[in-house]
């Protein structure tokens, strides 16, 4: 997928052409060749720019979760970890302070 770059801002340029054709442009009323540079994104770096839309359109909260967290709690089914959430509680307020 080619990319045209040509440094130039559209407000400068009173007449374009084409992108298939030999590109000119009238710039104070004078016939000059813009010159493009053509940029070929990799198959990866396609992959990563749609995995990251994905990973955009993903919800933040995954709600399935929550919910059987929430019905393992009201259940009395929830088993927690004492010693780990306190590791984690005291990391994080080591990294607060």
């Amino acid at each position: 997928m080619p990319i045209n770059i040509t440094g130039q801002t559209s407000s400068q340029y009173t007449n374009v052409s084409n992108e298939n054709n030999n590109t000119k442009t009238s710039i104070n009323n004078k016939q000059e060749p813009i010159y493009t540079n053509n940029v070929t994104l990799s198959e990866n770096s396609r992959f990563l720019s749609r995995l990251e839309q994905h990973i955009e359109s993903l919800p933040v909260i995954d709600e399935n979760r929550v919910h059987e967290i929430k019905e393992k709690i009201k259940h009395n089914d929830y088993d927690t970890n004492y010693l780990f959430l306190a590791e984690k509680i005291i990391k994080i307020e080591y990294e607060i302070h």
